[in-house]
């Protein structure tokens, strides 16, 4: 492994090796990679999980995806829900249980930092969304949408952000921290 390998796998910055030696770049490089040795490796494998939804069901041929890792303090948490052909239900304000609880949430309703899509099939659209804790719970978040024209955050219901339907998707990407 060269100088300056395990620093820059740690996410820490490093130089080139065009640069001029005498300017001490090595050197940095090197006290790179002796910081990379402390930091702890504890970005774990992606591990599935069956979150329990609430006011969300994918119905006959829909699907749920969801997968949680640690990555250092952070929990992350991936879920996917396809509605099915048959059978779907969207209700106001869909929930989804954590693989780990969280520390408790700073307020009622804090956000946490996601990426959430509402992907309308027929459509071919996509409308952007939040996650937010759900009262002082520690287990459970819901699923909320950004319309256009207000910019504030909305309930998910079956007819916003629009009408959902067979092949829509509802997906987002989480962190939090977890409860020690």
């Amino acid at each position: 492994m060269a100088i300056g390998d395990a620093a820059a796998a740690a996410g820490l910055q490093t130089w080139t090796a065009a640069q001029d030696r005498r300017l001490g770049f090595q050197n940095d490089n090197q006290r790179g990679d002796d910081i990379a040795a402390l930091i702890p490796n504890t970005i774990g494998p992606w591990t599935a999980y069956n979150p329990t939804l609430t006011n969300l069901t994918p119905g006959t041929g829909g699907a749920i995806v969801a997968a949680w890792r640690k990555e250092r303090e952070l929990i992350r948490v991936q879920i996917r829900v396809t509605l099915g052909s048959t059978g779907f239900t969207v209700g106001t304000i869909p929930t989804a249980s954590l693989p780990v609880e969280m520390l408790t949430p700073p307020s009622p309703t804090a956000r946490l930092d996601s990426a959430t899509t509402y992907y309308d099939l027929s459509a071919n659209q996509s409308f952007g969304g939040d996650i937010s804790c759900v009262a002082t719970s520690t287990t459970t978040v819901r699923l909320l949408a950004w319309p256009a024209a207000s910019g504030l955050a909305q309930a998910v219901t079956a007819v916003a952000p629009f009408t959902f339907a067979a092949g829509d998707v509802l997906s987002t990407e989480f962190t939090y921290r977890p409860k020690p």
